[in-house]
């Protein structure tokens, strides 16, 4: 292959999507050139061997002390050099409230929601937002009704949502919330059955499968001839494999969103993916560091805590990417390839934008 994207994820929490103590799930790690793999091993391994570290060494452990986050360090530069970073960076709280919206507004089951809504991603970023702005009790009350595969409770949550909105000045959205209501129950055990059926695979109605699926179209617009290895997680596996086959077997089409996003079917630059062990690939160890650091500074940023600065230059290299193609978008210069993203409220956003647009500056 011409490139391969060595990955690793963190804070995967499965089916408890509400989860205050890993508020952040990430999917990352480094698309590397056929050329430069070899040479990339060895120099990590060099990194290891004279740091004292071993390959059974955690990113989660190592950004602990600060002797863990120098190493890390060593390697994300010795990585920068000869390879691409990428980040996928979700705020679980955001992504409960998009599946509330997918829900609650789902032109199928809503009457009031037009179907052209499906095609425009920024109306429902929008819904999410508004969702969010709720009380945290809605969230962690609507993710623990999935969690449960309790429809009458997801219609309970609905009606008190839809109450949050008219008390919130949101009266047409209120409405528009409550004209799936009737039907609802019925709508959503209909899902819930198809989810407990014994040829549905596990970890199917995660949060992690949509994310998972957004990074195989980001990978696949944007990175050519590529295969992707990711860090062993055994009981995940089977459902990767099967989402990544659908889409990867499905027939050519190309979905083109009201703004411009793709949804591709039939992927031609992924070749394949599989699963490695990251005590014998030294590349995957490096996708470990990677996402540790990021999630560790999108966690600080979350919690408005004070990040640490090796964190930051960490991190720098992936987050900073998607800043600066940002705003070659906002400004409106050559198109660049989009090497990661962010799903996550507009404050969340914002602070984490704030925080590395400040490291860059002072760097």
């Amino acid at each position: 292959m011409e490139f391969t994207f060595f990955c690793d994820e963190s804070g995967n929490s499965g089916s408890r999507f509400y989860y205050p103590a890993q508020p952040i799930y990430a999917e990352g790690g480094w698309i590397v050139p056929a050329e430069t793999r070899d040479e990339l091993r060895t120099e990590i391994l060099r990194l290891e061997k004279e740091s004292g570290y071993t390959p059974s060494t955690k990113g989660t452990a190592l950004k602990g002390s600060p002797k863990g986050r120098a190493y890390m360090l060593r390697v994300i530069d010795a990585c920068s050099q000869r390879a691409i970073p990428f980040i996928s960076l979700v705020e679980k709280r955001y992504a409960i409230c998009a599946k509330a919206v997918e829900t609650y507004y789902d032109p199928v089951y809503n009457p009031a929601v037009s179907p052209h809504e499906t095609w425009d991603p920024e109306r429902r970023q929008e819904r999410a937002q508004m969702l969010y702005g709720g009380p945290e009790e809605l969230v962690a009350a609507f993710a623990e009704a999935f969690r449960t595969r309790d429809a009458k409770g997801v219609r309970a949550v609905g009606e008190r949502w839809a109450d949050y909105l008219d008390g919130a000045g949101k009266r047409v959205d209120a409405e528009e919330l409550r004209r799936c209501l009737p039907d609802i129950e019925v709508n959503v055990a209909r899902e819930f059955e198809a989810f407990a059926a014994p040829e549905t695979l596990r970890g199917y109605d995660s949060l992690n499968m949509p994310i998972l699926h957004q990074v195989f179209q980001t990978i696949e617009q944007n990175v050519p001839e590529c295969e992707i290895v990711h860090d062993e997680c055994a009981s995940f596996e089977p459902v990767y494999k099967h989402v990544f086959e659908l889409t990867k077997n499905a027939d050519p089409a190309v979905m083109v969103m009201k703004d411009g996003r793709q949804h591709v079917y039939g992927f031609q630059n992924i070749k394949g993916l599989s699963f490695g062990d990251s005590e014998i690939e030294p590349l995957l160890r490096a996708a470990d560091y990677l996402v540790a650091a990021c999630v560790e500074f999108g966690r600080s940023a979350f919690e408005r805590r004070p990040i640490d600065a090796t964190i930051a230059k960490i991190a720098y290299p992936a987050i900073g990417g998607i800043i600066v193609w940002a705003l070659s978008q906002q400004h409106g210069l050559k198109p660049m390839p989009k090497v990661g993203e962010i799903f996550a409220s507009e404050d969340w956003v914002g602070r984490c934008n704030g925080e590395m647009l400040k490291f860059m500056q002072t760097a």
